[in-house]
């Protein structure tokens, strides 16, 4: 699995994600005519483009829509508020917050409430990759990550820019992230349990429905 595609779908897309062995694949935005295949739906809402009291409205509207909610940070406020939010599943790691914000008391706030931080890795793909690298060192170093589920990108917006998820978990590796705490079964469990709350499975936190007739 690979996480996540931004880009449009080309006419070798398929062709791409075979090639990479790549099954499914996480796709950012809501693309039109997909090719037949495993594709899985996430929405990302960012300060960058909506402020925090449009981005509460908008994941009210959107939490039936999408397999997965993301928000990316930045502004303490905000993370403040993903990391509280039941509909959020994502928190994508924002290195320029620093550890005022992402620190040992705000990762024990991810693990109660059963978040998965994101790792943006587009930045070992720059060879000025170093001024980068700091920054996110020292915030793995302070959460001590094993507790809490890690979702590695490099967040393409060309297919030929695809990576294979092993290739991603190699570079993480390399910053002291286990292929145990990056595994695919954390956002494929997590895609499971969105479609039964979507479907009415599970109607409250903790509480599953079997045999419901439809």
């Amino acid at each position: 699995m690979v996480c996540s595609y931004f880009g449009p779908v080309s006419d070798h897309f398929t062709e791409v994600v075979r090639f990479l062995n790549l099954d499914p694949v996480l796709l950012e935005l809501a693309i039109k005519d997909l090719p037949e295949g495993p594709y899985l739906s996430r929405l990302t809402l960012s300060e960058q483009s909506m402020p925090l009291k449009r981005i509460k409205r908008s994941l009210s509207h959107q939490r039936q829509s999408y397999h997965l909610l993301a928000i990316e940070p930045k502004t303490p406020a905000t993370a403040a508020f993903a990391a509280r939010d039941n509909r959020v599943d994502i928190v994508r790691i924002n290195p320029r917050l620093g550890l005022t914000t992402f620190n040992a008391r705000y990762a024990k706030r991810l693990v109660e409430n059963d978040k998965i931080i994101e790792f943006d890795l587009s930045f070992f793909f720059n060879k000025y990759f170093a001024h980068d690298l700091r920054p996110v060192m020292r915030i793995l170093e302070t959460f001590h990550p094993d507790h809490i589920p890690v979702l590695l990108t490099n967040l393409p917006h060309k297919v030929e820019h695809l990576r294979s998820y092993k290739g991603l978990q190699s570079l993480g590796r390399l910053l002291g992230i286990t292929n145990k705490q990056s595994h695919p079964k954390h956002i494929l469990q997590r895609v499971d349990r969105n479609i039964k709350k979507i479907k009415g499975d599970i109607p409250f936190p903790g509480v599953e429905v079997h045999g419901r007739q439809e």
